[in-house]
């Protein structure tokens, strides 16, 4: 199983048909007001997407998702699962691998400024690592990209 592409996004779902529907994807910075001197932690809600392409051979195996994030202070936690990964085979040629998206639906509270890195594990293994930069200043979503 290989991670085809990850991200970030605002708002995410993935739609009866199958499709992924992404809002305000690919960002790896917020700036807000408050943090730390309210003492009040920063309240988002982020969506991890992340889809995975899977050979006909590893249909076999049972395969597993799960997200958790380091804060600045080094601290990690887990967020969501592990949970199953559903991946059926390629609707036209079986012959073919086939995929199947993730959206972890996030709500978080940071408290402190500073880089939190999300981790996505496929099957017991990190295979990618987000990036995500609370700066203080006037509330925005911006990418460093």
């Amino acid at each position: 199983m290989n991670l085809s592409f990850a991200m970030l996004a605002s708002s995410a779902d993935i739609t009866n048909e199958g499709n992924l529907w992404i809002a305000g994807a690919d960002f790896d910075m917020l700036s807000c007001q408050g943090i730390p001197e309210s003492g009040t932690p920063l309240l988002i809600q982020a969506s991890v997407i992340a889809k995975f392409v899977v050979s006909p051979e590893e249909l076999q195996n049972d395969h597993h998702v799960a997200i958790s994030v380091t804060k600045p202070n080094g601290e990690r936690l887990d967020l969501q699962g592990p949970y199953p990964l559903t991946v059926g085979p390629n609707r036209l040629d079986r012959s073919k691998s086939s995929s199947s998206a993730i959206v972890a639906r996030l709500f978080l509270a940071l408290d402190t400024l500073g880089e939190y890195t999300f981790h996505i594990i496929a099957d017991d293994v990190e295979v990618k690592t987000l990036p995500l930069t609370i700066v203080a200043g006037q509330p925005n979503i911006t990418t460093n990209n």
